[in-house]
């Protein structure tokens, strides 16, 4: 009877309470780097610091100078690799201005070539009473495929 007693009363609830300077240095910190950081977000959290020490200072300084130098050296880089890819899409540009200028005279040289075809052909037919072996032979192999 006993142990049933002992779970029918009330059991005392103890609250957490955090230390009185502890809710001081979080005011800090959310005026010195913004509101705490959140878990879904994947960011460095920022340092806790404490305002006695001037290590703690020099070392908020030094993060703040490595963060700046990371943040310019990422400048920096995508500025390059916009100007590179500029530079790329002008030079395909000019290899496609150039690549058409050289298929449009190849394709007049064939053109060319295949007026003077034509033309050596009908010269050849013109001579159909020449008595020329080569002549005559060019003369039946292109009747035959007309």
């Amino acid at each position: 009877m006993d142990f049933h007693l002992q779970w029918q009363q009330p059991q005392q609830q103890q609250q957490f309470q955090p230390p009185p300077n502890l809710h001081h240095q979080q005011q800090q910190q959310h005026h010195q780097f913004g509101p705490p950081s959140n878990s879904s977000y994947k960011h460095q959290s920022a340092p806790k610091i404490s305002s006695n020490s001037t290590s703690d200072q020099s070392s908020i300084e030094e993060i703040s100078s490595k963060r700046k130098q990371s943040l310019e050296r990422n400048r920096l880089a995508a500025y390059r690799c916009r100007e590179r890819k500029k530079n790329e899409q002008q030079q395909m540009i000019e290899q496609a201005d150039f690549l058409s200028m050289q298929n449009e005279s190849l394709n007049m040289m064939v053109g060319d070539l295949r007026n003077e075809v034509i033309a050596l052909r009908e010269l050849l037919l013109a001579h159909d009473s020449c008595h020329c072996e080569g002549v005559q032979a060019f003369i039946r192999r292109t009747s035959s495929t007309l």
